[in-house]
């Protein structure tokens, strides 16, 4: 993965969500554009047209929904910590959440996958490939590509949703390391997000 094309997608990433927060008042719809055109990029990078022309296996499903659900367990755990370190999280939390307000549900269902496949062909098929590449297929290649997601969502000024990029794309990060391929970080970040915004009240006032 030339270094080149890493960056400038990331910051090609970086800048059309830094758009999305402050310049979108419609948020979701503003991460949603900004995404189409970051993958429709991407989709010019060889290594992710490879890796989305091989063939999903079966425990891919099943590794990436396990994981999903592994996952929102380890959201609630840490919820549960956070109210006692940091009171002040669920005000970021409510932000979150209030960005679907405004949407039809059936807007909202249709367009998530889409927002969640954008960034897994940026964020991990291209950004994550190099950060490994880089810094090697152990602890500082996935802490470096999961730290360059979390840099990419500063612009929304919200230090809820940049640690929980940065902790969640760990978990994506080592998916698409280990499956090779999108299936697994795919349903396990849709489950997530899906079960997050329209399951599970987790935020208080939300």
């Amino acid at each position: 993965m030339p270094a080149r094309t890493a960056l400038a997608l990331w910051a090609l990433g970086a800048a059309s969500m830094s758009a999305a927060f402050l310049a979108v008042r419609d948020h979701w719809t503003g991460v949603l554009l900004a995404m189409v055109v970051c993958a429709a990029v991407a989709l010019g990078v060889p290594v992710v047209r490879q890796r989305l022309r091989a063939r999903p296996r079966p425990r891919d499903f099943l590794v990436g929904a396990g994981a999903g659900v592994a996952l929102l367990l380890a959201t609630c755990a840490g919820i549960a910590v956070l109210e006692r370190v940091w009171p002040g999280w669920a005000a970021y939390g409510r932000a979150l959440v209030g960005w679907k307000g405004g949407h039809a549900r059936a807007y909202l269902l249709a367009t998530l996958p889409v927002i969640v496949a954008g960034e897994e062909l940026v964020w991990r098929g291209v950004v994550q490939r190099w950060a490994v590449e880089r810094f090697g297929r152990g602890p500082a290649g996935l802490l470096a590509g999961a730290a360059l997601y979390a840099v990419a969502h500063v612009g929304a000024l919200n230090p809820l949703l940049v640690a929980a990029a940065l902790a969640c794309g760990l978990v994506w990060a080592w998916l698409h390391l280990w499956t090779d391929r999108f299936v697994a970080p795919f349903l396990c970040h849709l489950v997530w997000d899906y079960v997050l915004l329209f399951v599970l009240v987790v935020v208080p006032g939300a």
